[in-house]
Order: C-alpha cells, then structure tokens, then sequence
C-alpha cells in the first residue's frame, strides 16, 4: 500500500537552505567552491524537476514533486562541511561520505521537524544513496522515484560541469588503464575512485550511462556524449564505447 504524502514546506527549506551556506560563501578561503556547490544545486534542482515533469500522470502523486525537490535540494548539503574541513571535494583518499555527512547535518539541525517520519526515511535515503556507485532495492514506490531522479539529476549536471571546464593536464596522465575499459565493455558503472589517467576520469563519466533511469535522462545523456568521447585523449576505441552505450540506452529506453 503506498502511503499519502503530506504537504512539505519546500520554500521554507529554500530558505534555510541559502541561510546556511551563507556562511560557507563567506569564508574567503573556500566560497569559490561554495558557490560551485551552490550553483550545482540549483541546476540539480531544475533537472529533477524536467524529469519529473516528464514522467507519466498516472506517477505523479500531491506533493511528491516538492519530494523530489527537497532531495535535489539538500543532496549536497554535506559538500560544505566538506570543503570547509578538507578544502577539497575528493574523497578517494578521505573518510568522508558526503552522502551521510548531509544526512547528519540535517538530523542535527532538525531541519525536517515538520515532515512525518515516512517523508524523513525517504529524504534521508535518498541523500545517504545518490552518491553510491550501487544503490539497495528501495521496495517503496516514492523511495525509488526520488532516488533514481536525483541520482538521474546529479549525474546530468556533473557531466555537464565536466565537459565545460575539465583541465586534463591536472593531476592525470594520458591513456586509458584495461580495468576502466573492462567496465565500460561490460556496461558497468566506473568507480571514480580508481581512476589512474586522464581518460579514466572521462569514462567514468561516460559510465554514467549505464546508471540513468528515465527517459527524459538519457535523451539529455546522448547529446553530451560525442562530447565526451571527443575529449578522450585515446580514441582508438570511441566506435565500440558508442555501440556499447548506444545499444545499451536503446534497450533502456524500450523497457
């Protein structure tokens, strides 16, 4: 039985929202960073909502669409602790889950006071989840729609982000290593926190492909990645990387 979704105050979250990440801004020493997280939330936000508009009527339920709000809206609510801590977003080399850290910090500020617990639990996963390369089967019905949004969402914007303003002559070398591409060939996910070249940090991108779940996403999805295989450094396999994720988002798109 799928539960009823009570009013939620997205507005008030809005505010609270761009209350606390003031102080973040305000701190010379990391308000660059600060704004770019800002900024991603906002486009996060945007994105949830094209693909929530997206979605078939008879998915569309009261209030689930300021649901899927608030979870675009605090995804990266840990970022800021973050960078304010480590003055970096990279967690490869730290003990530090961006994902849980939000959910703390939300816990600890109180901030869902007005929510029944049902709303909280999915707020809460959807947070602690959208940045795991594998998510556990969410057997509730809303839990699911927003997770996969979110996680749709923010992989969007990362690749958009990416193709825009990667440098790759920071911290890389050229090539791409067997394992990444054994990934990509096996229509697996890429860990980013394996990425040894240039090129690795490229096809994880491109992974991202073989995690998207709405057909609004993919559509966007296809149009970034001639983009991406184009700022390959090797492209001595870009034909079969584009049969592989072509003809698997062909399949996504029929299911």
């Amino acid at each position: 039985m799928i539960q009823k979704l009570n009013k939620i105050p997205f507005k008030e979250y809005k505010t609270w929202f761009y209350n606390y990440t003031n102080n973040y801004k305000k701190d010379k020493e990391i308000a660059n960073k600060a704004l770019l997280k800002i900024d991603h939330t906002e486009r996060v936000i945007k994105l949830s909502e094209e693909i929530y508009d997206s979605l078939h009527p008879e998915t569309k339920e009261d209030n689930l669409a300021d649901l899927v709000n608030t979870c675009a809206l605090f995804h990266d609510i840990g970022r800021f602790w973050q960078v304010k801590e480590n003055k970096t977003f990279w967690e490869g080399n730290q003990k530090i889950d961006h994902g849980k850290k939000g959910v703390e910090i939300l816990k600890l500020k109180n901030i869902l006071s007005e929510l029944t617990k049902y709303q909280k639990d999915i707020i809460y996963n959807v947070i602690e989840y959208h940045n795991k390369l594998e998510v556990p089967h969410f057997s509730d019905h809303y839990k699911e729609i927003c997770s996969n949004i979110i996680r749709d969402a923010d992989k969007l914007d990362i690749i958009n982000i990416m193709i825009n303003n990667y440098d790759p002559k920071k911290g890389y070398t050229s090539g791409c290593s067997k394992e990444t591409l054994l990934n990509i060939f096996n229509k697996s996910p890429v860990d980013i926190s394996n990425n040894k070249t240039h090129d690795d940090a490229i096809l994880t991108w491109i992974g991202f492909g073989y995690d998207l779940h709405y057909k609004k996403s993919i559509e966007t999805y296809k149009t970034y990645l001639p983009k991406l295989l184009n700022m390959l450094s090797d492209k001595s396999h870009n034909r079969e990387i584009e049969e592989h994720i072509s003809g698997y988002l062909k399949q996504r798109v029929k299911a």
